[in-house]
């Protein structure tokens, strides 16, 4: 799209690999799953190294063969990731990525984007993706572009610590993954009284409003940092693991990631509220 306003400048041979969520959709269906991916490879690209990335992206043996017509949503994924890996382009541009993939493809999309030569933009709402990733985080907040330089870790931390006045200068070293205890309470924190934000709003005393929200606060902090330390285990463990055990691991994995999105937007949410309570104070 053009821009609304100003102007968009590339640098010298700068192009842009594009991976939208519908992309998958423009397959040639009649292609091989090689086919598919030689078609938009760089002119650089060997026949070896295209079949080289497609055993990363899952394709092994004779799968490489298979029709692109066949395959599911998820392998048409790849297909097209694969694609945009292959243009060699400067710049890479993706939206969900991780969208419709396994553990194991978003495993293998990750290790190719970290060896990747040059500058990915991803928008994506897979934290644990974002966190192996990210070198800058942009918080797009009141009508404004915030950058944040250093990981996604780096990111939650100063938010954490409440430094949102001064996003563009350096960031703190990420907090450790201590081994913290969560404490029981947090998992019923919202589940056993659903209107407990708008009960939180409605208090009549700001100190005490102010005081129940960092309490609360603190308890998802604890309840993160527990999970965090989890998924580095079961992370860990999984390069050793297989069948039914590997299985097993990625399923708690897969959980766990999504308790923890949870856990962080009602951690966001919980800051709101006492930045509102601060002011209310003042």
């Amino acid at each position: 799209m053009a821009p609304l306003h100003g102007t968009l400048k590339s640098g010298h041979g700068v192009t842009t690999g594009y991976y939208a969520q519908h992309v998958a959709e423009e397959l040639n269906l009649t292609d091989t799953v090689y086919e598919a991916l030689m078609r938009k490879a760089h002119p650089d690209i060997l026949p070896q190294q295209a079949r080289d990335l497609a055993g990363a992206l899952l394709f092994s043996g004779t799968d490489i063969e298979k029709k692109v017509k066949i395959l599911s949503g998820g392998e048409k994924a790849r297909v097209a990731l694969g694609q945009i890996l292959l243009k060699r382009s400067p710049l890479l541009i993706l939206d969900e990525p991780t969208n419709h993939l396994d553990f194991h493809t978003v495993e293998a999309l990750t290790q190719a984007l970290q060896t990747y030569e040059g500058a990915v933009v991803i928008v994506s709402h897979d934290r644990s993706f974002i966190k192996r990733l990210a070198k800058k985080i942009i918080e797009i907040k009141d009508g404004k572009a915030l950058l944040y330089p250093g990981t996604y870790d780096e990111y939650v931390w100063s938010q954490r610590q409440g430094i949102l006045s001064t996003p563009s200068h350096q960031s703190e070293p990420a907090m450790g993954n201590t081994t913290l205890h969560a404490m029981a309470s947090v998992n019923n924190l919202y589940s056993t009284n659903p209107s407990s934000e708008n009960s939180l709003s409605h208090s009549s005393k700001p100190k005490e409003l102010r005081k129940k929200i960092e309490k609360e606060i603190s308890l998802l902090q604890r309840k993160i940092s527990s999970d965090e330390k989890r998924c580095i285990e079961l992370t860990e463990a999984l390069q050793t693991s297989s069948g039914s055990e590997a299985q097993a691991k990625m399923r708690e994995l897969s959980d766990l990631g999504k308790q923890m999105s949870s856990l962080e937007e009602k951690w966001f949410s919980l800051i709101g509220q006492l930045e509102q309570a601060k002011e209310n104070l003042k």
